[in-house]
């Protein structure tokens, strides 16, 4: 009886650890087009998926996971998961913009070394 009762708490307490993970799956896109080799993490752990070559994925978290999307060349975006089992993400692009800056030629001198 002790045995079979502890068989049965083991189970009860796997089965509530276990219920607590959920698969979610979904896309990465921008502008509709899935963007390949896009990190999701599942935050506060080193729990990570990348994305496919057409931006889809698939990853086990904790039920109130936050996931978090970042790729080089995007604005990271996080997304909480609230039990939710498919998560799309639009990824926009981060807008670089170029600074120049010229320096009048005559502003600058240049001693030229003598030959002998």
């Amino acid at each position: 009886m002790k045995v079979l009762l502890s068989i049965l708490l083991l189970l009860s307490v796997c089965t509530s650890v276990y219920a607590d993970k959920i698969t979610v799956t979904g896309r990465v896109t921008e502008n509709g087009d899935g963007i390949p080799v896009v990190n999701i993490t599942e935050k506060g752990t080193n729990n990570t998926v990348t994305t496919d070559m057409d931006g889809n994925y698939s990853i086990t978290v904790e039920r109130n996971a936050i996931l978090v999307f970042s790729r080089i060349g995007y604005l990271g975006v996080e997304i909480p998961v609230n039990n939710l089992t498919t998560i799309d993400c639009e990824l926009q692009p981060i807008e670089l913009t170029l600074i120049t800056m010229s320096i009048p030629i005559q502003d600058c001198c240049m001693q030229l070394p003598t030959l002998c």
